[in-house]
């Protein structure tokens, strides 16, 4: 005779699945930063197009070829505490603008010769010196455009 064994108790009822529902994204987050941070330097550089309208190197080391860009001085990536500096971007077409990548020292020269050796060196000691990014939010702000 084999003996039977006891039943397992009866298990309570299975917890209700969440909901998934979506939340307004938190305008502190890191992506709402960096999506500020990214549309901040976009209009920057659209700025700058709208201010010089047309290439600034038209005619110098070879006729232009391209969409105008916003071109900095100053990397973005290597120097943001100036990336939004109205100073710091220039418009150029798209091929002055891979020039100025391929040719640094002529871009540097170029560059004290269009904006002034002072205003250049201010720029350079601002890099230089400043290491905290400004407030895309405020930035945004001050041009009165919807951050989200």
């Amino acid at each position: 005779m084999t003996t039977a064994l006891p039943k397992p108790e009866k298990r309570g009822p299975k917890p209700r699945k969440r909901i998934a529902r979506r939340r307004r994204p938190n305008p502190q987050s890191k992506a709402a930063r960096r999506r500020a941070w990214i549309k901040a330097v976009n209009l920057a550089r659209k700025l700058a197009r709208l201010r010089d309208g047309r290439c600034v190197m038209a005619g110098l080391y070879f006729g232009c070829g391209g969409v105008l860009q916003g071109a900095h001085i100053f990397g973005v990536g290597a120097y943001p505490a100036i990336a939004l500096h109205e100073q710091n971007i220039l418009g150029l077409c798209s091929g002055h603008h891979r020039w100025a990548h391929h040719h640094p020292i002529e871009w540097e020269s170029f560059c004290r010769e269009w904006i002034g050796d002072v205003a250049y060196d201010e720029l350079r000691r601002l890099a230089v010196q400043t290491h905290e990014k400004p407030d895309p939010f405020a930035y945004l702000a001050e041009r009165e455009l919807d951050v989200m």
